[in-house]
């Protein structure tokens, strides 16, 4: 098969890391595969859609399109979606049916699965070597915390920096994320208060994992607490003093969330 991973161009800068892997791990199960941000797509068998489906860019890609099958991977946490942008969603999904759609949170699937009758499966990524920065995590460097995201007027980052000395980071390229985390612990905030209802987000924390930096996460769904248990601190924001964190074993990660198994399973899925 040959596919064609697309992201519109205002945000390629975010999703960088992931269609990295997708395109290694793709390639190292036998697939032909590029990325692109052209909205005319001719020379593959299947598109992988990574954009916002309720953008009118990527309405008009599937219309000039509209004889490809793809696969739509939901990178947007659906817990904070407005109703509005939710109805944009199902409407789009029933106009221009996916084969399947992929997400990387189970809070994700039973929403979705709620919306739209298409199959879809858990895709969240996974080890790869595409963003393996061979870091060496068995240094002395003091280790600081850093939040990607900075809601700055939120009350919960408040709270945590009235417990522990945390910063926002910012990169935007595999060099830049490969000098951060040398000494980084990630502290995973979402969009709203952490509950049962939260999406963790694996775009942001799989290349943590797989360079074996430890995290510390507000609560999240309770299916994707199940999951990454083992490799992840959860916690509450009022509780992140005194916290004892977990290492994360990356040799283990890699058994169990190796990005390339992931998407044979999905794509295998796909095919029954």
């Amino acid at each position: 098969m040959k596919y064609c991973i697309f992201t519109s161009l205002d945000l390629r800068h975010l999703f960088f890391q992931i269609n990295d892997a997708l395109e290694h791990e793709l390639t190292e199960l036998g697939h032909e595969v590029y990325q692109t941000s052209n909205l005319d797509v001719q020379d593959c068998d299947a598109i992988i859609l990574m954009s916002d489906i309720r953008s009118e860019d990527v309405e008009g890609f599937l219309i000039n399109n509209a004889h490809m099958s793809y696969i739509l991977y939901v990178t947007e946490p659906f817990n904070v979606m407005p109703i509005k942008k939710v109805q944009r969603f199902s409407y789009i999904v029933r106009r221009f049916p996916p084969e399947c759609i992929w997400t990387y949170s189970h809070a994700n699937i039973k929403k979705i699965r709620q919306l739209c009758n298409v199959p879809v499966y858990y895709c969240p990524p996974g080890y790869s070597i595409a963003y393996d920065y061979s870091i060496d995590q068995s240094h002395t460097i003091p280790l600081k915390y850093y939040t990607v995201i900075n809601h700055a007027s939120d009350r919960r980052i408040q709270l945590i920096k009235e417990q522990i000395d945390v910063e926002n980071v910012s990169c935007w390229t595999h060099t830049e994320w490969a000098e951060k985390m040398k000494n980084m612990i990630l502290v995973n905030v979402h969009k709203i208060v952490g509950d049962e209802r939260s999406a963790l987000e694996m775009l942001r924390i799989a290349p943590v994992l797989s360079n074996g930096v430890s995290i510390v996460s507000e609560n999240s769904d309770i299916d994707d607490m199940k999951t990454y248990d083992t490799f992840i601190t959860f916690t509450s924001v009022e509780s992140f003093k005194d916290l004892v964190i977990k290492k994360v074993d990356v040799e283990k990660y890699k058994r169990n969330f190796a990005f390339k198994d992931i998407l044979h399973r999905c794509l295998n899925a796909k095919l029954t």
